[in-house]
């Protein structure tokens, strides 16, 4: 770890099922180089991170478990600097980094999942993280479509401010009549597409099913329940809480780049989903 990096200045923290808040991301400030840092990191060394399949490491170091949160927060002085990640804090915040923990995964997917430019993806959930997924994922160049209730096509409206370029929504009624009119204006009426489903609830799986069709790629977050029919020829795969962390300089790119995606990230503050130390006021 570079030498002076030891007290964070900002933190990512979520709610736990008791209520309080605990931390998952950091960033500290070495010299002149801003450092982001996961919370949780992978042990290098199990089957899985020798195979770079550093997701699937079974010996996660979850350094931040035990830490108070604020500013007297320490940052362990034998934290891998394979895993410290120098950003120029003049192009982004800290406080604003530090959301690249919930970016990294998303790229972590559209990656494993091949998801390119002008190709179809449908994010659909329940909750304001979906809207970051959805706007993410049309930053990158997709054909990206917002599925969930119509309190994130509001906040999707006013996230993107008139973005040409940003996803689009589709209610849980017109998702059949959507998917069938994608189909209809493609070469033969085949369109491959790719489902991403963040969270457990019924509704959004019950929509994912609908739309599973011979080529699909399907990704669930957080699990995958017992989907009964689906093509031969589907690729299915679930993403944890864990995520290869080689991904966050693609997310922090992200941030520094993309203003509808940083309104996301506000947005999941506001909503109460997720908190960042220090306050903005």
């Amino acid at each position: 770890m570079s030498e002076g990096a030891r007290t964070a200045v900002a933190t990512l923290r979520h709610r736990n099922e008791a209520g309080d808040w605990v931390a998952q991301a950091v960033v500290a400030i070495a010299a002149d180089q801003a450092l982001f840092i996961p919370g949780s990191l992978p042990c290098g060394e199990c089957g899985p991170c020798r195979r770079a399949l550093i997701s699937g490491c079974v010996a996660q170091r979850d350094w931040l478990a035990d830490q108070s949160l604020g500013p007297n927060l320490e940052l362990p002085g034998d934290l891998p600097e394979r895993f410290t990640y120098a950003f120029d804090p003049n192009q982004l915040a800290p406080r604003l980094a530090v959301w690249a923990d919930l970016v990294a995964p998303l790229l972590e997917a559209m990656g494993r999942s091949g998801l390119g430019p002008g190709d179809i993806s449908y994010w659909i959930g329940t909750s304001p993280q979906t809207v970051l997924a959805a706007i993410l994922a049309a930053g990158r160049g997709s054909k990206a479509l917002l599925v969930g209730p119509d309190h994130l096509n509001a906040a999707l409206t006013s996230l993107a401010e008139g973005d040409d370029a940003s996803a689009r929504f589709v209610g849980w009624n017109n998702l059949d009549k959507e998917a069938v009119a994608m189909a209809e204006a493609s070469p033969g009426g085949f369109l491959e597409r790719q489902v991403f489903v963040l969270g457990d609830d019924a509704l959004a799986w019950s929509a994912a099913v609908h739309l599973l069709a011979p080529g699909t790629t399907l990704v669930g977050f957080g699990g995958l329940p017992a989907i009964a029919g689906l093509p031969p020829d589907a690729r299915v795969f679930t993403l944890g809480a864990k995520y290869n962390p080689d991904f966050v300089p693609e997310a922090l790119a992200a941030l520094a780049q993309n203003p509808t995606l940083l309104r996301a990230c506000a947005h999941l503050e506001q909503s109460g989903v997720y908190s960042v130390w220090p306050d903005s006021a």
